[in-house]
């Protein structure tokens, strides 16, 4: 629907397309405060409703495309960061020295000497480890980075 400049409007109309270009924003929002997936979902689920409640309650001046909410690409940027705080949580958990190597060298951009001299172990054994973790998280993420589209 659109108003008398041509401006689209929120309203319950077109809400469908507002929940499908919104929601990815609310449960990334969400996941940065509980942690948790199955809460964020609730939670987002809930400001979507609270939003269709309401809408017609909106001032009448309030735009969804004047609103300053993520675009598409942030809301993409988001999706990928929640997927990397959930990789390497995972990798923690599973294997501290495989996480440390990770994130200094992939993520502080360090130099594997570098790394391997502060854990007290060879270039060497520092590439095994990288292997291994690399393997692991292959197997327990790559299926889920491709259904996300990361792959």
């Amino acid at each position: 629907m659109t108003d008398e400049q041509g401006r689209r409007t929120m309203d319950k109309n077109n809400f469908s397309e507002i929940y499908k270009k919104y929601v990815m924003t609310a449960y990334s929002a969400a996941m940065q405060v509980v942690h948790n997936e199955a809460d964020a979902d609730d939670i987002a689920q809930e400001t979507m409703v609270k939003l269709y409640l309401n809408i017609d309650a909106l001032d009448e001046d309030l735009r969804a495309e004047e609103m300053e909410l993520p675009t598409l690409a942030e809301e993409e940027k988001q999706e990928r960061n929640h997927f990397f705080r959930e990789v390497m949580d995972a990798l923690k958990d599973h294997d501290e020295s495989g996480y440390y190597i990770t994130r200094e060298i992939k993520v502080h951009e360090r130099s594997e000497k570098e790394v391997a001299s502060e854990m007290g172990i060879t270039i060497g054994n520092l590439r095994v480890k990288m292997t291994r973790t690399k393997k692991w998280l292959c197997q327990h993420f790559a299926d889920k980075a491709r259904e996300r589209g990361f792959l």
